[in-house]
């Protein structure tokens, strides 16, 4: 029995070096794709539950105010070649983001007023805008302020590594051969 076989080996060298540029945009593709996803479900299940007293999915998760810490989330993929290729999630420019994510204590300085509120007709903390039609019974002092860990973003990071993250690499890594096979 003989085999015989025939190697064109410019298409076959050609094929080779275009492999790490089409793998490199294709995993770059993916991990915006999860990013993406991910950003999607950590503001739908952790950060804008209503501002209402109702219980929380899972336990977790910050109640939606204003939507600041909400708006302040975003990520980028970096990096230029397949060995460094990166992708960073996080908030910018809010300072208590990282308390609401790893819990802490906050010492507060203390001064909130405190006392009957003519319009809820109940004893409360009162705004500054409010004193004055308020009665006033008190100042709180200086007190630390416990602060749980609410946001579980890292721990739902480690849900969607599995659940999304390495099925798109996975598919991003097929279309890499294909395109590679096709040239």
């Amino acid at each position: 029995m003989t085999f015989s076989a025939k190697i064109d080996v410019k298409a076959a060298r050609k094929a080779i070096l275009a492999s790490p540029k089409a793998l490199f945009s294709e995993m770059k593709i993916a991990l915006q794709q999860s990013m993406t996803a991910f950003d999607a479900r950590f503001q739908e299940e952790r950060l804008n539950f209503p501002a209402s007293k109702e219980p929380r999915p899972r336990g977790g998760g910050l109640r939606r105010v204003t939507g600041t810490l909400s708006r302040s989330f975003d990520g980028v993929v970096t990096g230029g070649k397949l060995d460094d290729l990166d992708m960073i999630y996080g908030s910018r420019n809010v300072p208590y983001a990282a308390i609401h994510e790893f819990g802490g204590i906050i010492n507060h300085p203390g001064g909130t007023a405190y006392g009957f509120h003519p319009v809820t007709g109940r004893f409360q903390f009162l705004r500054k805008s409010d004193e004055a039609a308020a009665e006033v019974l008190g100042r709180t002092g200086p007190h630390p302020i416990p602060i749980p860990e609410r946001m579980g973003m890292f721990d739902l990071w480690d849900e969607q590594i599995d659940r999304d993250v390495i099925p798109r690499l996975d598919r991003g890594v097929q279309r890499a051969i294909k395109k590679i096979g096709a040239r």
